[in-house]
C-alpha cells in the first residue's frame, strides 16, 4: 500500500561556524554521511563531536537520517545548503522554500526505495575516526575498496548492501525532482531541541 505525503526543500547559504552549529544540534550520533572533497567519497557515521574536522576534510555532503536530509556545498566562502524533509519546520532557521508549495512523497510499505550497492560483509572494526568503530562491507573487484558502515545501509534478504530513499515528486506532473536518502528508523534517531 502506498502513502502520499508531502515533501519540503528548503534552502540558505551558511558560514562554517553555522552549518557545524546546524549539524552539532540537529543530527544525532546515528545519522550518516555521505561526504565528498576532489579526491574521493565515503559513506561514513556522522559524529556531531567531529564536526568541525568533518567540514574540514569534506568540501561537500548530506547528512541523513529517518526524517531528515541536509545537503552543501563549499562556494564563496559559504555553505550553499538544501533540507529536506517530510516536516515543515526549517524556515525558522533562516531557510526559504525552495519552490512555491510543497512535493509530493509517494512511499511503497512493502517495496521501498533503494540503492543497490557493491560489496560482501567482512568482519572488520575501523577506527576512524578514533573514537568510533564499525563494522563494514567492502568491495575489491572495482579499482578502489568501499567502505560502507553497518548502520548506514540497509541489509536485504540476500546480504544485499543499499540505500533507502525517498522521491520528491513535483505536485502537478509527478516528475521526479528530488531523491532524498534515509536510513532504517528503528535504528535511528534524530535529535531535537
Amino acid at each position: 500500500m502506498a502513502t502520499r505525503t508531502q515533501g519540503y526543500v528548503c534552502h540558505t547559504h551558511m558560514t562554517t561556524t553555522d552549518l557545524a552549529d546546524y549539524l552539532r544540534t540537529h543530527f544525532s550520533t546515528g545519522a550518516c554521511a555521505l561526504v565528498y572533497n576532489r579526491e574521493r567519497i565515503r559513506l561514513v557515521p556522522f559524529l556531531p563531536t567531529t564536526v568541525d574536522t568533518f567540514l574540514h576534510d569534506w568540501t561537500e555532503g548530506r547528512v541523513f537520517n529517518n526524517q531528515v536530509e541536509l545537503r552543501w556545498k563549499m562556494q564563496a566562502g559559504l555553505y550553499a545548503v538544501l533540507y529536506f524533509s517530510e516536516r515543515n519546520e526549517e524556515t525558522r532557521y533562516g531557510f526559504q522554500a525552495l519552490s512555491e508549495g510543497h512535493f509530493i512523497v509517494v512511499e511503497e510499505e512493502d517495496a521501498p526505495h533503494e540503492i543497490l550497492l557493491w560489496g560482501t560483509q567482512h568482519v572488520e572494526t575501523i577506527e576512524e575516526p578514533a573514537d568510533a568503530s564499525y563494522e563494514v562491507w567492502r568491495e575489491a573487484r572495482i579499482p578502489h575498496r568501499l567502505s560502507y558502515p553497518e548502520r548506514c545501509i540497509q541489509p536485504r534478504k540476500s546480504d544485499t548492501p543499499s540505500l533507502k530513499y525517498r522521491l520528491y515528486r513535483d505536485p502537478d506532473s509527478l516528475a521526479v525532482r528530488w531523491l532524498r536518502l534515509i536510513t532504517d528508523k528503528e535504528r535511528i534517531s534524530y535529535a531535537t531541541e
